[in-house]
């Protein structure tokens, strides 16, 4: 069961040191390395063509780092816990069809694997991709330099008669 994925993976990465007390990556205020070397390689897959390079990515990468410091330790703790478990290849192989880790993979296979994952049909799947993938494109597009690559000219501007 889901239930019992999340708690297996949750007492290996215990186990393996990985929900250590947790230090940020250098740069970071909350992020860990192995959360940047988890999600560098998913965010051109999440985000998709906005994504123009390294720099974007590592923006992408710093803005959810400030949404993460701002938000409950809470919130931070669960993020945490899923980014730990997509550490293991036997939780990647169960979301994403794929034992390699992101950053073995090209972006074809990255892409491929997100949309495995969203195809699955069972409301724990669901949860862990959206907890994926709903903060980066939050802080993507919330972003107002950003948001201008969607096509959205910005809000109305009032104009005086």
């Amino acid at each position: 069961s889901a239930s019992a994925l999340l708690a297996g993976g949750a007492l290996l990465s215990g186990l393996t040191g990985c929900s250590a007390t947790p230090q940020a990556a250098t740069g970071f205020k909350v992020l860990r390395q192995a959360d940047i070397d988890l999600l560098q390689p998913l965010v051109p897959a999440v985000i998709g063509s906005a994504i123009k390079g390294p720099d974007d990515t590592l923006r992408c990468l710093a803005l959810l780092d400030e949404l993460l410091f701002a938000s409950s330790e809470n919130m931070r703790g669960m993020l945490f816990q899923l980014y730990d478990l997509l550490q293991l290849g036997l939780a990647r192989w169960y979301f994403m069809d794929q034992w390699s880790a992101p950053a073995e993979m090209d972006l074809a296979a990255r892409q491929q694997g997100l949309a495995y994952w969203s195809k699955k049909d069972n409301s724990f799947s669901r949860l862990a991709l959206i907890g994926l993938t709903k903060p980066l494109l939050m802080v993507w597009y919330a972003d107002t330099r950003n948001s201008l690559a969607t096509g959205y000219p910005g809000p109305p501007k009032k104009v005086v008669s």
